[in-house]
C-alpha cells in the first residue's frame, strides 16, 4: 500500500510505503515526464517538492515489485 499526501498540495508531498519503493516518475497531464527519483525503502518516508512545477493535475508512476501503480496528484 502506498500513501501519498497531502493531495491536493502546493508545495510538497510525503510518500510512504508497506514495501520498498523501486522508482517513482512523475508525469504531467500531457504524458511529459517530470521529475523521477529513486528508491524508498519500506516504511520509510519519502519527500517529492513541487516549487518549481505548475499548476495542475500529475500522474505517478510508482515501481514496486516490479508493478506500475498510478496516483494522481493535484498542485494547486
Amino acid at each position: 500500500m502506498i500513501s501519498i499526501y497531502p493531495n491536493p498540495t502546493s508545495n510538497e508531498i510525503s510518500i510512504k510505503s508497506t514495501e520498498d519503493v523501486e522508482n517513482i516518475k512523475v508525469y504531467s497531464a500531457s504524458g511529459i515526464l517530470i521529475k523521477s527519483i529513486l528508491s524508498i525503502r519500506k516504511g520509510e518516508l519519502g519527500y517529492l517538492n513541487f516549487k518549481d512545477v505548475s499548476s495542475g493535475m500529475y500522474f505517478l508512476k510508482v515501481l514496486v515489485n516490479g508493478k506500475e501503480i498510478i496516483k494522481k496528484v493535484i498542485i494547486n
